[in-house]
């Protein structure tokens, strides 16, 4: 080849695209283009090393993407972490699964330092080594994924006839017999220490095997069989508490299943990563039996720190870390496009695309029992009639808890709804287009969190954000609205009566339920109020599913309060937790604070307990409103937060009554 300094020939064209960029030269007038300018050698050379060919290359190769200072990374795209506030811990957990699971503990380790992965190889429902309690109690969580091989093998599979209906159908039941049995197994450190569990679904195949023309709701599509088999999976998986199924699919089709899973390498029922193939007996090969990272380019390594993501955030949910429980909504630029009132045309523009994805994932908010308000400065007749026209009863404003339409600072509006709801604002969302304003609650309200993302992330961000999701919805999470516009309204009326008045006025009714185990249908409830209650919580613990199943197995229980009034049913707002003769926790629901439900509360648990009665007092930053309980009930003093009743009967205050369950 000439110097480096000589004008470039045809020749040393061809010779620097196969060295640098290992392929031919496309276009021969490009070529000839290229000679024709006269550029030397070493500058052609130059150009190619930085051409977006090689760059995007050698990205690609290292498992990068291109560097952009707003580009939503895929590990964020799922998890958006805008609305996380406390750092995460390190995870000690167990990993339970095929040896094809082999590589994940130093992926993830890797990639989050601290994680501690205990490992166990499952087959084939074989039983898990043995475990103590005490070892049961250092794991945070374990993820379990049951191998489709174990459910559904080669052997009665791959002869049977496309069309032998019946045979697939055997097959399929056989199926879900051996994925019980495995479950069975898989979860029985579950099952005998409740250590909370994530459990995999099956990998759907990419593409029906028998060929993309075949039918595809029909147990000869390996596509649908393995959808129904994880259909039945969830049902099975249902009758364990604590026990969660993860999306396996919905993570590997975030990234595209050809980075992960290889089936189009292997058999299906291999169940596996894509990988390299060789082993031994194949270097004797006439060709070479080709390079999987080259030819496909996986990134196996970011899905399977998605699962581990994923189980974190499930984890989170269940305890509700950081919860969200109200979102306030500007209404202008917010839930439609632009200043409405200066618009001369309300009709679908104003709502169509963006405005309708932002107010159909509030929708979804709702739904899961999370409170949404608006404050919005505009004239309120105006607004209103606005909505009416553009949403046209899509979503009527009777949904939101609170509506603060007028000319007032946004702070004293967002101030009256946090006073109607009893919420802090560490608990509250504030969704407005204008930094000016994010910026001025944030001054007024420290720890409010505010949607600071560009506007094109923020149904993401309100649908898929963990601090946004729940672990179980209840029956109280959905009549949430409806209970805290009664309780708005309840407190309108207290405005006009003394407060003795009020209270007898209210009708008040309170009907108490022992939960002795988790399996009581009003237990997920207890559950919840207990690790998400803040103001009115006797100690502020947070309590794991397996710390319940060892209470319930002390003989301990819960005390859950039903409460109702004239105004509307609170569902079940209150929780004393007993053990032996001592009320270890209670926790009690802002909607029904000031009622008299504490003293009648500690009266039912003493007429449980039958004879002295302790108490715990643990201050924290966030529960003061508990912390005169027992001493207002003539509890005395002892040591290490203990108080204790010496004497005397707690009498339900005469404005409540109690009824039996």
């Amino acid at each position: 080849m000439a110097h480096l300094d000589q004008p470039i020939t045809a020749e040393d064209v061809e010779w620097v695209f196969r060295a640098i960029l290992n392929r031919p030269v496309n276009n021969d007038e490009w070529k000839a283009k290229i000679v024709g300018s006269g550029v030397k050698i070493g500058d052609f050379m130059t150009s190619v090393r930085r051409s977006p060919e090689l760059v995007a290359r050698v990205i690609r190769e290292a498992g990068a993407t291109l560097p952009s200072p707003q580009r939503i990374e895929d590990q964020a795209f799922r998890l958006p972490g805008h609305l996380s506030i406390t750092p995460a811990r390190p995870a000690r957990f167990l990993l339970i699964g095929s040896c094809l699971m082999d590589s994940w503990p130093g992926v993830i380790t890797a990639a989050e330092p601290g994680v501690s992965i205990s490992r166990i190889t499952f087959n084939n429902a074989a039983p898990l080594p043995p475990m103590t309690t005490a070892e049961a109690k250092t794991y945070d969580f374990q993820i379990l994924q049951i191998p489709v091989r174990s459910v559904l093998p080669e052997v009665g599979l791959m002869s049977i006839k496309g069309g032998d209906l019946a045979g697939y159908q055997a097959l399929f039941d056989q199926a879900c017999r051996q994925m019980k049995a495995n479950l069975e197994a898989i979860a029985a450190y579950n099952t005998r220490y409740g250590i909370p569990s994530y459990l995999l679904s099956f990998y759907t195949p990419m593409q029906n095997p028998l060929g993309r023309a075949q039918k595809r709701y029909c147990l000869s599509n390996m596509v649908y069989f393995i959808e129904e088999l994880n259909r039945r999976l969830y049902e099975e998986a249902a009758r364990f508490r604590n026990l969660t199924v993860i999306d396996s699919d919905g993570i590997i089709d975030t990234f595209g299943k050809k980075y992960f899973q290889d089936d189009f390498i292997s058999h299906f029922t291999h169940g596996s990563i894509a990988t390299g193939l060789d082993m031994p007996g194949d270097q004797g090969r006439l060709e070479p039996i080709g390079n999987v990272d080259e030819l496909y380019a996986p990134q196996v390594g970011r899905v399977i720190l998605s699962f581990y993501r994923e189980a974190l955030a499930l984890r989170k949910a269940e305890q509700q870390n950081d919860a969200v429980k109200l979102v306030i909504f500007d209404l202008d630029d917010t839930l439609w496009r632009g200043v409405a009132a200066e618009a001369d045309d309300h009709g679908g523009e104003l709502v169509e695309g963006w405005p309708l994805g932002v107010l159909e994932a509030a929708s979804y908010l709702w739904r899961r029992g999370i409170l949404l308000a608006i404050v919005s400065k505009n004239d309120e007749a105006t607004a209103r009639s606005i909505w009416k026209k553009a949403y046209r009863g899509r979503f009527p404003l009777e949904n939101f808890a609170s509506v603060k339409i007028n000319w007032q600072p946004k702070a004293e509006n967002i101030a009256a709804i946090l006073a109607e709801v009893n919420l802090l604002p560490d608990s509250v969302l504030f969704v407005d287009d204008n930094p000016v304003e994010r910026a001025a609650i944030r001054e007024a309200f420290p720890g409010i969190r505010t949607m600071d993302a560009p506007l094109a992330e923020w149904r993401r961000i309100l649908l898929w954000a963990p601090e946004l999701q729940r672990a179980v919805i209840t029956d109280e999470a959905v009549a949430r609205t409806e209970m805290i516009k009664a309780q708005i309204e309840r407190e309108a009326v207290r405005s006009e009566m003394s407060h003795e008045e009020f209270l007898a006025s209210l009708g008040i009714e309170i009907v108490p339920h022992v939960v002795r185990d988790g399996a009581d249908k009003r237990f997920q409830r207890c559950f919840e109020l207990l690790n998400k209650t803040n103001q009115f919580n006797t100690t502020g613990r947070r309590w794991a599913p397996a710390e319940m199943e060892a209470l319930f197995a002390e003989g301990g229980c819960l005390i859950a309060l039903d409460v109702s009034d004239k105004f509307t049913s609170y569902g079940i707002t209150g929780v004393v937790i007993v053990r032996r003769d001592t009320v270890e926790q209670f926790v009690l629901s802002c909607r029904v604070f000031g009622m008299g439900v504490e003293q009648a509360a500690m009266a039912v648990a003493q007429r449980h307990i039958g004879g002295t009665m302790r108490g715990l007092i643990q201050p924290t930053e966030k529960n003061r409103l508990s912390l005169g309980l027992y001493e207002t009930l003539g509890f005395k003093a002892g040591e290490g937060g203990a108080w204790v009743l010496p004497e005397g009967r707690l009498e339900v205050p005469g404005h409540i009554s109690l009824s039996a369950a």
